[in-house]
């Protein structure tokens, strides 16, 4: 490509980009799966303090199931992190296979 006079964006949009699509898939799916199990680390060394400063989404709905016993909001508070996980996940890759379609890459 390069002999070929292409730049170093267009190298990187239509030669580097396509070949690393899935492994960035793959990292971000991963990330957003290990950020899902970062409440036992948190909770061992912090308890979600001082204050609320590290508070996490899974954290907040522990402390509303268990210390303020209200089941039925804490699950509400669990599904709806997952919906949200599945959300960013399903729009990454929705995303990154609509960038690749504007290039002619499949």
């Amino acid at each position: 490509a390069e002999l070929d006079g292409a730049s170093a964006f267009q190298r990187a949009i239509y030669i580097v980009f396509p070949l690393i699509k899935n492994t960035i898939l793959v990292c971000i799916t991963l990330c957003v799966a290990g950020n899902m199990k970062v409440f036992d680390h948190i909770y061992t060394m912090t308890q979600g303090g001082p204050g609320n400063s590290s508070m996490v989404m899974a954290m907040y709905g522990y402390k509303v199931s268990f210390a303020q016993q209200n089941m039925g909001y804490g699950s509400a508070i669990s599904v709806g992190i997952f919906v949200v996980s599945l959300i960013v996940i399903a729009g990454v890759q929705k995303l990154m296979n609509l960038l690749m379609k504007d290039k002619g890459v499949e």
